[in-house]
């Protein structure tokens, strides 16, 4: 439960960078109300450092389970860190620096919009990465092998068929008649839930 939780939080984290990015590119006014109303109040100032340590503790958590695990771990430590600076201090200098800081910065908007959409983009595709890998089945006897692209997993049969899954939601991609379903408690175990007359729930384990 845990590790799913985490999965859906730097999920949430990749689409809000992206979401950040669309709106600093497209609608940057917006987006510049958007950054400067960060810690004008007690209750967005705390709101925010919550966010902060949800995220910064999901990164650290879900680090292990990605290709570039130092990556996200050290992203996630650098956040619950200046976290933890940013709870020891009066809330109000949080705000002054805020106030002194963000129009300065989004001076450069459109920069800030394309390094939040590279951001966002790194981190949905780093997710989808560590779905990869070659899965087997006692109950089938065989082996089926995943692959990332885009925004969607391909699965191959041993066959030779290919089936393009797409992203019902974070741990759960289907394509037609067949869905496939993550259970990240275990990053070596993967149910296939097959809706295809009465085959349901086969067991896969990770090989390679």
């Amino acid at each position: 439960m845990v590790e799913i939780l985490s999965l859906g939080t730097v999920v949430l984290a990749g689409l809000y960078f992206i979401a950040l990015a669309g709106v600093s590119l497209f609608i940057p006014a917006h987006a510049k109300r958007f950054l400067l109303g960060f810690a004008d109040s007690l209750q967005k100032h705390f709101a925010e450092l919550f966010l902060r340590l949800l995220v910064g503790a999901a990164f650290v958590f879900h680090a292990p389970q990605t290709n570039l695990p130092a990556v996200f771990s050290s992203f996630g430590w650098v956040l619950l860190l200046t976290t933890a600076a940013l709870l020891v201090i009066p809330w109000k200098w949080h705000r002054r620096f805020a106030q002194y800081s963000v129009p300065k910065a989004t001076q450069y908007i459109k920069l800030i919009g394309l390094v939040s959409l590279t951001l966002g983009a790194f981190i949905l595709a780093a997710v989808l990465r560590s779905l990869e890998g070659t899965c087997s089945s006692e109950e089938l006897i065989s082996s089926w092998s995943i692959t990332a692209s885009d925004s969607s997993l391909t699965l191959n049969h041993p066959s030779g068929d290919v089936y393009n899954l797409v992203p019902e939601s974070d741990t759960r991609f289907s394509e037609d008649w067949l869905t496939l379903i993550f259970n990240k408690s275990n990053e070596e175990s993967v149910t296939f839930l097959i809706e295809a007359g009465r085959v349901r729930n086969i067991q896969f384990s990770r090989v390679e």
